[in-house]
C-alpha cells in the first residue's frame, strides 16, 4: 500500500527548490506553508481531474433512460423527476 502522508514544505524552501517540489507534487500532494499555516496545495492535474469526475454527484433527473418513457400516454406532461419517482415506486414496491 502507498504511503499517503502529505509532504509539507515552507514557502521559502519552495522558492529555492521549485523544480524538485513540482516533481514531488506529480507523485503525491505537497502542501506549501506560509508562516506555519497551510497556504497552497500542489497536486498532479491528471489526478485532480480524475477525482473531480469521480466525485461528480449523480442526479436521477439527469438520467437518459427516463426520457424514453416520456412517450407513454399515462405519463404525458409529467416532469422527469415525477417519472423517476413512478419508476422507483414500481420497482421497489410493485405499485
Amino acid at each position: 500500500m502507498k504511503d499517503t502522508k502529505i509532504k509539507k514544505v515552507a514557502m521559502r524552501d519552495l522558492q529555492h527548490n521549485l523544480t524538485m517540489y513540482v516533481e514531488m507534487a506529480k507523485v503525491a500532494p505537497v502542501v506549501v506553508t506560509k508562516h506555519g499555516k497551510e497556504a497552497v496545495l500542489m497536486i498532479n492535474p491528471v489526478k485532480y481531474h480524475y477525482m473531480e469526475k469521480k466525485n461528480k454527484p449523480y442526479r436521477t433527473k439527469d438520467a437518459k433512460f427516463i426520457g424514453m418513457y416520456k412517450d407513454r400516454k399515462d405519463w404525458e406532461g409529467l416532469s422527469n423527476s415525477d417519472v423517476a419517482n413512478k419508476l422507483r415506486g414500481a420497482s421497489w414496491y410493485g405499485k
